[in-house]
């Protein structure tokens, strides 16, 4: 028995060493791979050679930013197998790139093996080295691209820049640092990725085994916006900041900033927009000095004030009280149509349900008479809206319809993003009660102890007070108005807006024949943009607008707003102007947009003049 029992036990333990010699060899030479990889992956230098970006194009084909190439010379120093060899190439460097050998030799860099990057190199250089490749096989040449924009400032808002990556770049597109290379605003950053393409790589190990991997060129890109279209809108921009400021108090601080876009109605498609002041993205490719990117950063130029500008839009906003009082038939207090006549005084007196005692007096003196709600559109009566204000205050004070206005002004866009692929867009604010119980939290020093009240309402109407909006949303809520549905919109002419994003608005035919009608009257006899639009005779017919004119803080001149309509019977392209600081819209950023609207109805193009001084 205890013979069996030792066989037994012999058998047991021969299995059991022989499954640990198993593991044990399993483990060993498992280790051995594992570890002979990391050895050859810490072992391999990687280097990465940036492809050509993508090119831009506008609508017509026309290339707006495009990729050149310059020689970069690198020096592999693999290659380098004795001294003699060492001595040979620092002394070809010492005649050619002095600067170059001598940090070598400095930093011992030659000993090293290594890719080194000796830099941009002139044509001169580049036939010598190209002549004695033979001579010299541890220098190679690489087509470095660098970008060109050849229209300089033009679209440069629209364009942007590109750069050198920084670590929040890094964090955004991680292989922008293979490249080198990463936009830093407009559609080089909103599309980096499409645009960077694949890099060159060039993977070198211990034993001079190289692998080279092609990269690939970025995709090319197509702009919605038509380059010839755009230096006008550029043009016009400046010639309305040199008007706004031969006009000017002595007071008031020198006029710069101002942006138009020029939107088109049926697709959503931005055919132009400009910003001032502006830059050229040609000095960011060899490199720009801290005094001069200070400067540009001093004035704001990197800013696309066409998204990023917040002002109050005065007067072009009363098309969203239009709108609401045609479908909800608000009208001042006694008018039960738009076309039942109101007597306008100078002087709206009246008191809030609370007993406070308000006057609100309108920018023109002795009042405007007997008006209809088309002629206070078409000479931007205040104290018409005024009144809207106050009826819609007196019937919904504290209830849910008391923000009724502020439902119909987002379901255009105002207060949102619009959407479009530019990058950093501001959103702007449309101000009520809710807004203003957080500010009393969060932010005190914007809104009295007493919170929101029916004046804020009666600034609202006007588009005044707490309200900010940017150009695009301005022209994207007439646009709305106007088509009858939202759209997105957009400067890749191959994006398209999802459906989903598509909003039917409550506009009826009738409104839309009739708001058109409106429009067209502010820039004919009797309204507020006529004289701006009088050198265009008969053709102004066939125009409309709405002028704006926005307050803004004491010792600073008001906000000059239009928003045009290239056709009241055919319309096809909203422009909307804003000149910051530019004084009255009827003056200043009207005939700014008269201009463009001349172009775009294939009319001779006359110089930008003063306009009448109203609002």
């Amino acid at each position: 028995m205890s013979n069996k029992r030792f066989q037994y036990f012999l058998i047991f333990s021969t299995i059991l060493f022989t499954i640990f010699l198993y593991q044990l060899y399993s483990l060993q030479i498992r280790q051995v791979e594992f570890s002979s990889e990391k050895i050859a992956n810490q072992s391999t230098q990687s280097y990465y050679f940036p492809s050509p970006r993508g090119d831009i194009y506008d609508r017509e084909g026309i290339i707006l930013a495009k990729t050149s190439t310059v020689p970069k010379l690198y020096l592999d120093t693999t290659l380098l197998l004795s001294n003699e060899d060492i001595l040979r190439y620092l002394g070809f460097l010492e005649d050619y790139i002095p600067s170059k050998g001598a940090s070598l030799i400095k930093e011992d860099a030659y000993l090293r093996n290594e890719i080194i990057d000796l830099g941009i190199i002139n044509y001169e250089l580049f036939n010598i080295i190209s002549l004695s490749s033979f001579e010299y096989p541890a220098f190679f040449l690489v087509d470095f691209p660098f970008r060109e924009y050849p229209f300089g400032s033009v679209a440069s808002h629209i364009l942007g820049y590109t750069g050198i990556p920084n670590q929040y770049d890094l964090s955004l597109f991680p292989f922008s640092g293979l490249h080198q290379i990463v936009g830093k605003n407009g559609v080089e950053r909103f599309y980096e990725e499409i645009l960077s393409g694949v890099p060159i790589s060039l993977n070198l190990t211990k034993t001079n085994k190289k692998e080279y991997l092609l990269g690939t060129k970025g995709q090319d890109l197509h702009l919605t916006i038509n380059v010839d279209l755009q230096k006008i809108v550029e043009d016009s921009l400046l010639s309305g900041i040199e008007l706004a400021n031969k006009n000017k108090l002595e007071s008031f601080n020198t006029i710069q900033k101002g942006a138009v876009v020029v939107l088109h109605i049926d697709s959503g498609e931005i055919y132009a927009m400009a910003s001032a002041p502006t830059f050229d993205p040609n000095q960011f490719i060899s490199g720009i000095s801290d005094a001069q990117y200070s400067q540009i950063q001093k004035n704001q130029a990197f800013n696309n004030f066409a998204i990023q500008g917040l002002y109050p839009p005065g007067s072009v906003f009363k098309a969203v009280p239009y709108w609401l009082s045609y479908n909800e038939q608000i009208y001042p207090e006694g008018i039960i149509s738009f076309d039942q006549k109101y007597f306008a005084n100078e002087c709206l007196s009246f008191q809030f349900t609370d007993g406070s005692k308000q006057v609100y007096c309108d920018w023109k003196k002795g009042g405007h008479g007997y008006v209809d709600f088309h002629e206070a559109i078409q000479r931007s009566v205040n104290i018409y809206f005024w009144e809207i204000a106050l009826k819609i205050w007196r019937l919904y004070e504290n209830e849910e319809n008391e923000s009724i206005l502020q439902r119909y002004a987002k379901d255009l866009g105002f207060g949102s993003y619009t959407g479009v692929d530019l990058p950093y867009e501001k959103k702007g604010i449309v101000p009520d009660r809710e807004l203003f119980n957080e500010w009393q939290v969060s932010e005190p020093d914007l809104v009295r102890e007493e919170g929101w009240l029916g004046g804020d309402l009666m600034n609202l109407i006007v588009g005044q007070g707490a309200i900010t909006t940017t150009p695009l949303q301005v022209a994207n809520a007439y646009a709305n108005l106007v088509r009858g549905y939202t759209l997105v919109p957009r400067i890749n002419i191959e994006k398209f807006s999802d459906n989903l994003e598509m909003r039917i608005l409550q506009i009826d035919s009738n409104f839309k024949k009739t708001f058109l009608k409106d429009l067209g009257s502010v820039t004919n006899p009797g309204g507020t943009a006529y004289k701006s639009f009088l050198v265009m005779g008969e053709n102004a017919y066939d125009t409309g607008g709405k002028t704006g004119t926005a307050q803004t803080i004491k010792g600073k001149n008001s906000t000059s707003w239009f928003v045009g309509l290239d056709s009241i019977t055919n319309p096809q392209y909203i422009v909307a102007v804003v000149v910051e600081e530019g004084g009255s819209g009827s003056a200043v950023a009207a005939p700014v947009a008269r201009r463009i609207i001349q172009y775009l109805k294939g009319l001779e193009v006359t110089p930008v003049e003063f306009g009448e001084v109203t609002e």
